[in-house]
């Protein structure tokens, strides 16, 4: 008796596909991890680096493809009095998480991996969905339309 004999096998069904809002949240959910991977090695106090791999083209003439490490910008800063403040950004621009409010005060760098794992938690849930994709919507370059 052949192995595959054992295995009820069906038609393949057809891949369905994803949502925009869907999208949205899978590309905001892979930045929050990269944003936690960031922090928990600055509090190890080793650096995170993620690499890239770019095409150059050497002194010869000749195509490369090298791996370059990728700049990396933390979300969050401090301020005046010290205390860290995180902004959520969809792109280059912060979301707007509540009316007119676009941070969070963490207080000290040991929470900021709790409150990243909230908001990740947030975004899987659909959470913010609205407020990506206002954000989404802002960063879709405007077309010219084609006066005669």
């Amino acid at each position: 008796m052949s192995h595959l004999s054992k295995l009820k096998i069906v038609p393949a069904s057809v891949k369905r596909a994803a949502s925009p809002e869907e999208l949205r949240r899978g590309k905001l959910l892979t930045k929050l991890d990269e944003q936690l991977r960031i922090i928990e090695a600055e509090l190890g106090g080793a650096p995170y680096e993620r690499k890239k791999r770019v095409w150059i083209t050497d002194d010869n003439g000749e195509r490369k493809r090298i791996e370059r490490p990728a700049r990396l910008k933390p979300w969050w800063s401090r301020d005046a009095t010290g205390n860290l403040v995180l902004s959520v950004m969809y792109g280059s621009r912060p979301i707007e998480l509540l009316k007119g409010k676009s941070a969070i005060d963490v207080g000290s760098a040991e929470k900021l991996p709790a409150v990243l794992k909230t908001l990740k938690e947030a975004v899987a849930a659909g959470e913010l969905d609205t407020e990506v994709g206002i954000a989404a919507k802002e960063r879709q370059p405007k077309r010219k339309s084609k006066s005669g």
